[in-house]
């Protein structure tokens, strides 16, 4: 856990990698080293748990994430993450409702008849 949130972003995601690489044996220290009281610390820690139950997350995308969780605390950042998604749901619903609506096409005026 010392080495957590030390180094560069290189050297961060070079222990990422091999603490990924290592497996869910490291879970157990992820989990405490993501209460750290060193937001660095807790940050790299979170980050690094997301890329071991997901792989296919970006690095970057994982510390902005964790960063997120670490500056709001857990509960908030998913309360804001629901929310969220909810906004987006809804904003996706009203899209599917929405119907084109197709103008009418203008009739001519007829002429002026003479009476």
């Amino acid at each position: 856990m010392t080495q957590l949130g030390r180094g560069d972003r290189e050297v961060r995601l070079s222990l990422s990698r091999a603490l990924v690489d290592l497996g869910d044996v490291t879970a157990p220290l992820l989990e405490r080293a993501a209460a750290h009281p060193d937001p660095v610390v807790a940050t790299h820690a979170r980050a690094t748990e997301l890329l071991r139950r997901d792989p296919e997350t970006g690095f970057d995308a994982a510390v902005e994430e964790a960063a997120r969780v670490v500056a709001l605390g857990p509960a908030r950042a998913e309360a804001l993450a629901a929310a969220q998604d909810a906004a987006q749901n809804a904003a996706n619903d009203a899209a599917k409702t929405t119907q084109t609506v197709t103008p009418v096409a203008t009739v001519a005026p007829a002429e002026d008849a003479e009476c």
